[in-house]
């Protein structure tokens, strides 16, 4: 093999590795900004706080935008609350009509796969309670 092909070579399998890499990172960034951005919408404190980062209010509107930011960060706070809990309720009651009717492997297949699919994160990573349960 020539020099000129080794160093082609060489530079080919550079770039791909730094597209490889970039894209990775890329990926993994943006799920980190994602989930930074709306689980602190989830909280009083951290609606407020987004919503005068977006609107930025004048020293004058602040007393009067603030009780307003607040009264629906609490609103929507209780609402995803109670929401979280009817969801948790609709998939037990999903889970206990099912069991009767699957496999032991079928059960664990939709409890690791769709209802605590935190298998994904790799094998470190187990958790010790099942939703479900």
């Amino acid at each position: 093999m020539s020099m000129k092909v080794k160093t082609a070579l060489v530079l080919l399998v550079t770039l791909v590795i730094g597209i490889v890499l970039g894209v990775l990172l890329d990926r993994a960034y943006m799920h980190f900004r994602f989930k930074k951005e709306f689980s602190s919408s989830r909280t009083r404190v951290g609606f407020v706080e987004r919503m005068e980062k977006i609107i930025t209010p004048t020293p004058e509107q602040q007393p009067k935008v603030k009780p307003i930011l607040e009264k629906y960060g609490e609103s929507l706070m209780k609402f995803h609350d109670e929401s979280r809990g009817r969801i948790q309720e609709i998939f037990k009651a999903f889970h206990d009509e099912l069991r009767p009717l699957l496999t032991p492997e079928q059960m664990n297949n939709l409890e690791t796969r769709f209802l605590h699919p935190r298998h994904l994160l790799g094998p470190e990573k187990k958790v010790g309670k099942k939703p479900c349960e």
